[in-house]
């Protein structure tokens, strides 16, 4: 009878645990520029969420979550190495500063030295806040 119990409350106690706690940031990034509406700031969070310019959350879909996954885990790869700032190339249009649990990594769109996952996060951000965010651009 004892053990009973005890197996009741440690399932109580992994249902409990698993609700109702805020979902952890994958990543937030902070975009801008000099072209209109070139100013954003998302943050992607585990739960497949992402909050456009401090408003509510809204349900970016599993296909984005996965992509969103996939480059924190390349981009905390080249933050752990220390905070990475690189320097912009010519004719830069849009900055961004990417916060992440390793580190912060600050470049512009036509930095050199760019590693892949930086250069697809560009289109990612551009994916959600026209496609999730309903922002022009």
């Amino acid at each position: 009878m004892r053990w009973a119990a005890v197996a009741a409350a440690c399932a109580a106690l992994v249902v409990f645990a698993g609700c109702g706690g805020p979902a952890d940031d994958i990543f937030a990034v902070q975009r801008s520029g000099t072209i209109p509406d070139a100013k954003l700031r998302l943050i992607v969070a585990d739960d497949g969420t992402v909050t456009c310019n401090g408003g509510p959350s809204r349900d970016m879909g599993d296909p984005r979550l996965l992509t969103a996954r996939s480059l924190g885990t390349e981009l905390n790869s080249t933050a752990s190495k220390g905070d990475v700032h690189l320097p912009p190339g010519r004719a830069s249009i849009l900055a961004y500063e990417v916060l992440l649990p390793q580190g912060t990594l600050t470049y512009e769109d036509s930095s050199p030295r760019q590693t892949k996952a930086m250069a697809q996060l560009q289109g990612f951000v551009r994916d959600v806040a026209i496609h999730v965010c309903r922002l022009p651009r």
